[in-house]
């Protein structure tokens, strides 16, 4: 029944039984929500981990391929190694520094801007700017002859 002079409560003029349906699709779409945020999360953590350890292994292995283009100062036998990379479609750029920290050989994949070339720093890696970047070194003989640095896109989690 209505009141004279009152507001038309919507909700109270539902019977009990719709009240209750509402009251639990609203609950079930709250806590489906709510697991399916925990789960981006997760999954965004889990894709940044994969992807760094990824990076490093790929960074230690072409750090072992370059240490002799190196030591020989040979910037084309180094380029192309840094080449293979056009096989790994998050792999941006990535850059031979020499000891003196002068750019010795460099691979940017195709449509990237060329010439970025940051300046060497500590090694391991770090996310900026929606990119992993990857600095390691290039050892020979137990002594550094170089760093190489490596960006990858995060475009695989979007």
């Amino acid at each position: 029944e209505r009141r004279e002079g009152s507001e038309v409560n919507w909700l109270r003029d539902l019977p009990i039984r719709l009240r209750l349906t509402l009251v639990i699709l609203l609950t079930c779409t709250f806590v489906l929500l709510v697991a399916c945020g925990a789960i981006a999360v997760y999954e965004l953590r889990d894709y940044r981990k994969t992807l760094s350890r990824d990076a490093t292994i790929l960074a230690d292995i072409l750090s072992k391929n370059t240490r002799a283009a190196m030591a020989f100062q040979d910037e084309t036998a180094a380029g192309e190694i840094l080449g293979a990379l056009q096989s790994e479609p998050h792999a941006a750029t990535a850059i031979l520094y020499a000891t003196n920290g002068a750019p010795f050989a460099s691979y940017a994949r195709s449509g990237w801007p060329p010439g970025f070339t940051p300046s060497p720093r500590a090694d391991g890696h770090h996310f900026e700017n929606g990119h992993l970047a990857i600095f390691h070194p290039v050892i020979l003989n137990e002594k550094r002859i170089g760093t190489l640095y490596m960006l990858f896109d995060m475009q695989g989690i979007y």
